[in-house]
This record gives C-alpha cells, sequence and structure tokens, in this order.
C-alpha cells in the first residue's frame, strides 16, 4: 500500500506541474476550465484513493 501511495503522489505531483505548464501557455478561458475540472476530478479520486488506503 506504501507503493501505490507513493506512485499516487508522484502522479498527482507531474499532473500539477502539467497544469501549471499548460496554464502559462494556454490563452484560452474555455481551455482553462477543462484543465480545472480535469484537475479538481484528480484530486478528488486521488484524495478518495488516499482515504481508501488508510482505512484499511
Amino acid at each position: 500500500m506504501a507503493l501505490l501511495c507513493k506512485d499516487l503522489l508522484k502522479i498527482s505531483q507531474a499532473l500539477d506541474k502539467t497544469y501549471a505548464l499548460l496554464e502559462k501557455h494556454q490563452e484560452e478561458t474555455t481551455g482553462l476550465e477543462s484543465i480545472e475540472i480535469a484537475k479538481h476530478e484528480w484530486k478528488q479520486a486521488f484524495t478518495y484513493a488516499m482515504s481508501d488506503v488508510f482505512r484499511a
């Protein structure tokens, strides 16, 4: 389970870095909204997975 947590954390960090890069280069508001929604969904899934790991 610890390995899963580390993997999920690395994925989350990579997505945050990707989001930051895309935000710098994205000029259309619609694109930024889509990215923000995807980021929010990922963070919800990550939080759920982490809470499931700690409940076990």
